[in-house]
């Protein structure tokens, strides 16, 4: 499912934005420009994050936050790494993304493993367009790597 029908609940349609119906261009130069928006989150905890490939092993966790969508979007941050708690880490820190072309904007969550033998393996993921994002403490629930299985207890909790 695309995430840009979470916007009306999966259901119906989303026209496209102006930019891809060409209405409207972009052009990094021009007034319209300077229209960016400032993402800015804190990313406070986690609860009940998937284990890592090995059972026997306890995550290492942190979040990376990604920005997709325009080629000058294409940004991404990350929190510190949480030693051995999978079960409830706290970050409190605040990651801050400037995101030109808004329209077009995806932000994902990704929870990744440190302590793995793999190169930091995704955990679980959300993806949210831009647009859908509003100001106050949220949940961010979250799914396994091809946004198929929801893990029924395990979200993020942050303040957009």
């Amino acid at each position: 499912m695309m995430p840009f029908f979470k916007r009306n609940g999966n259901c119906g349609y989303v026209l496209k934005p102006d930019i891809l119906t060409g209405r409207k261009e972009y052009n990094p130069r021009s007034p319209q420009a300077s229209l960016s928006k400032i993402l800015r989150i804190k990313i406070i905890s986690g609860q009940h994050l998937p284990p890592s490939e090995k059972k026997s092993d306890i995550v290492d966790p942190y979040i990376q936050v990604k920005v997709r969508g325009h080629p000058d979007d294409k940004q991404k941050q990350r929190t510190k790494t949480i030693k051995n708690n999978g079960f409830n880490p706290v970050w409190n820190e605040i990651l801050e993304l400037r995101i030109k072309v808004p329209d077009v904007a995806l932000v994902y969550f990704t929870v990744r493993d440190e302590s793995s033998l793999a190169k930091d393996p995704v955990l679980a993921l959300a993806c949210i367009p831009f647009g859908s994002i509003t100001t106050g403490y949220r949940h961010v629930h979250l799914t396994d790597i091809n946004g198929k299985k929801s893990f029924t207890s395990s979200s993020l909790r942050s303040r957009f």
